[in-house]
């Protein structure tokens, strides 16, 4: 019997970021930070206003997330659900994107230019 895999948590690529429990909001990224996000559920983060060099998420589902003005210049998603997600803003730079659901929220003013 195969065993199950404990889901991944975020993995920064640069420096380790500083996690405010209070707010949920993640600091310590700067616009040379890629974030990649692997089998993993998030609910009720805080992303806004961050920049990343590249967001790479595979089988994640995000539950009522703050994204607005998330930007980033590359973007992967595989099999990602974003769920009642606050997207205002967002701008997905080179989005690369298989299997993807977006419902609910708000997506107004939201990006994803040269789109595959």
């Amino acid at each position: 019997m195969k065993k199950l895999r404990e889901p991944k948590t975020y993995k920064f690529v640069r420096r380790a970021p500083e996690i405010d429990e209070g707010n949920r909001r993640v600091e310590g990224l700067d616009a040379g930070t890629s974030l990649v996000l692997e089998s993993t559920v998030l609910s009720r983060e805080v992303l806004a206003g961050r920049e990343f060099y590249t967001v790479t998420m595979r089988d994640v589902r995000l539950e009522q997330c703050d994204l607005a003005n998330l930007r980033t210049r590359s973007l992967t998603l595989v099999r990602v659900e974003f769920l009642n997600c606050r997207m205002t803003g967002w701008s997905g730079g080179e989005a690369e994107c298989r299997d993807v659901l977006i419902s609910g929220g708000d997506q107004r003013y939201c990006t994803f230019r040269y789109s595959k």
